[in-house]
């Protein structure tokens, strides 16, 4: 996710010393290599996005060891990663097919609310969090 016009949040891997240590990296345009964000990092690969006031980083990740994913909200200003939630991501319906669904969260213009998509209910539906109940949280 673009943090302004010149610089790209992602994830991705550091292949440094034989092995992977997945994390969020910010490129620069015009610089070679990233600055990888301090910890704590999501070890897992997040879809992320910035808050309209570009000091927190959303982002859900992909499921490994069971159905659900867990939503981000990490602080760059404290270094800190609140989980919002996990969230049922797969559904069995009666013809054995799988439906999954990526959170893919997203916040209002104001930054007050973050919108994420779920089938945690039984149906896919948009979901909304007031981050305003956060303490400390500021948008």
């Amino acid at each position: 996710h673009w943090k302004n016009e010149k610089e790209l949040v992602m994830y991705g891997g550091n292949f440094s010393n034989d092995r992977a240590d997945g994390a969020l990296w910010l490129f620069t345009e015009g610089v070679t290599g990233a600055q990888r964000l301090p910890e704590p990092n999501p070890k897992k690969d997040v879809h992320c996005l910035y808050s309209p006031n570009r000091r927190y980083i959303s982002g859900d990740d992909y499921p490994k060891e069971d159905e659900y994913r867990t939503l981000h909200l990490i602080d760059t200003k404290t270094n800190t990663d609140l989980i919002l939630g996990r969230y049922r991501s797969f559904i069995s319906d009666d013809t054995n097919r799988d439906r999954r669904c990526d959170l893919h969260a997203r916040f209002d213009q104001s930054g007050r609310y973050l919108s994420f998509d779920s089938i945690h209910t039984g149906h896919r539906a948009v979901c909304l969090l007031d981050l305003a109940e956060l303490e400390g949280y500021e948008y």
